[in-house]
């Protein structure tokens, strides 16, 4: 965290602000996933989520970033397929866990991916449906 509020600050270009963002968000991710001990909740499928307001490129930028070091271990490609309206989309959610059920997909897919086999890509595409007033639901 000392790190963290000493680097804030200063004059970072735009790829080191993105990549200094994606590793407060591992940070948080796998703070959550360590302090997420309730077992019991756990085993009656209940489980508490947060609701925060996130920025959907930056949580997905983070999940492609956890896969990067496997990826060029097994010398496999990692693509991002989205349209440019994502980089603007704030939700409200808990991206923490969305991060982490998308990193396991994408831990899993890299497991199983043979370097023959072409890239693999994070492909997005969104879509609004209308709730009620002022509220939308995303599918991604």
């Amino acid at each position: 965290q000392f790190t963290r509020k000493l680097l804030e600050p200063s004059d970072l270009t735009e790829e080191q602000r993105q990549l200094f963002a994606s590793n407060v968000l591992c940070q948080e991710q796998l703070k959550k996933i360590l302090h997420d001990n309730d077992l019991e909740g756990i085993e009656q499928c209940y489980m508490e989520m947060n609701t925060v307001e996130f920025n959907l490129e930056e949580a997905l930028n983070t999940v492609l970033m956890q896969g990067m070091s496997v990826s060029k271990e097994k010398q496999i490609s990692l693509d991002r397929d989205w349209p440019v309206e994502v980089s603007s989309m704030y939700l409200y959610g808990d991206n923490l866990r969305l991060q982490q059920v998308l990193a396991d997909y994408l831990a899993c897919t890299l497991q199983f991916t043979r370097p023959a086999e072409g890239p693999i890509v994070l492909q997005v595409i969104p879509k609004k449906e209308h709730i009620g007033s002022g509220m939308q639901i995303a599918h991604l």
